[in-house]
């Protein structure tokens, strides 16, 4: 095979594969709006859980800030950097945030806090769910991209475990605690 038949064959693999770019947008404006929920209530928690909680949350917005970078940059390499367009995103972020945390006050601090964002990761679970079957009927879903989608996934499901686990405690506290 000469240059240009090699070429030829990498191009028409890279252009096999067509991506819903709006699809992919919303999914990383979601795990975008997710982890500024966090960092918010980072600043905002309050209460006698103030330490507890704001360790929490740094943990979460911290994790998801990763997460976003890994996100975007596989979607920006297998579509396009139109996913990664600001404005487009900051859009798409305050519609998850009309969504999910229209009526939020953070002042309301703890449970109220606790129970919001397990709230938004139930949400973008199913999100998540929906995107994955998307992709995979479309015959878009590389191994590498049903990879990311999983961890992801399987990490969100740890941040309910963590959540959850929080309600527990204050709603059951030890003896010692009380």
């Amino acid at each position: 095979m000469n240059t240009d038949e090699v070429e030829k064959k990498v191009f028409e693999e890279l252009l096999s594969k067509e991506f819903d770019e709006e699809m992919l947008m919303k999914y990383l404006a979601f795990v975008l709006a997710v982890r500024d929920m966090y960092q918010s209530f980072h600043w905002g928690t309050s209460g006698s859980k103030f330490y507890e909680d704001h360790l929490l949350f740094e943990r979460l917005y911290n994790s998801l800030s990763e997460e976003s970078d890994s996100i975007a940059e596989k979607f920006v390499g297998l579509c396009s950097p139109n996913v990664a367009c600001p404005v487009k995103l900051s859009r798409q972020r305050c519609e998850v945030y009309e969504n999910i945390m229209d009526d939020l006050q953070i002042a309301e601090g703890g449970k109220s806090l606790i129970l919001r964002a397990m709230y938004a990761e139930q949400c973008f679970l199913k999100v998540s769910e929906t995107i994955y079957d998307k992709l995979e009927d479309s015959g878009s879903l590389t191994l590498g991209l049903d990879d990311l989608l999983a961890s992801v996934y399987s990490a969100h499901e740890d941040n309910i475990y963590f959540l959850k686990q929080k309600v527990i405690i204050e709603e059951f506290p030890k003896e010692e605690d009380e």
